[in-house]
């Protein structure tokens, strides 16, 4: 037998094995492809907010309008404080109901009214005779029985 040696069975034995594949590599996420998609998610984000911005602040336009006129706005003057942009009063006013911030009432002649509650002014009492006064100073009498 020639050739059988040990060195030679050793070798054969021991075969040096493959070397193991790299995993394969994802053709479309690479470095640069995964900051583009961080940036364009960064603007969609900015774009968003900059957007619940804008609709915020016609909501404190028309709650400004409504501190004013103490509760109570018509629809005219609703659309004074929206800036007459006739498209969003229906958005900013449901909205504002749906968070129960105001409610929508019809007036007399059929028109919408919209009441909001915390602008409402204080209502006072008579000690007395139970009746509603005046929103004048306190030092005045009650008009219906004339008590302090």
């Amino acid at each position: 037998m020639q050739g059988f040696r040990p060195e030679a069975v050793a070798l054969v034995l021991k075969k040096p094995s493959p070397e193991p594949q790299p995993p394969p590599r994802s053709t479309w996420l690479t470095w640069e492809n995964g900051l583009k998609l961080v940036a364009i998610g960064a603007k969609v984000g900015s774009a968003y907010y900059q957007h619940q911005q804008y609709w915020l602040s016609r909501e404190q336009c028309i709650l400004s309008a409504a501190r004013r006129q103490h509760g109570w706005l018509t629809e005219a003057q609703v659309l004074e404080a929206l800036e007459y942009k006739h498209k969003e009063v229906s958005r900013v006013t449901t909205s504002l109901c749906d968070k129960g911030i105001c409610r929508q009432l019809r007036s007399r002649q059929g028109q919408p009214l919209y009441l909001f509650d915390a602008f409402l002014p204080p209502v006072r009492f008579c000690q007395y005779c139970d009746q509603e006064r005046s929103h004048a100073p306190p030092d005045l009498t009650c008009p219906c029985c004339g008590a302090p």
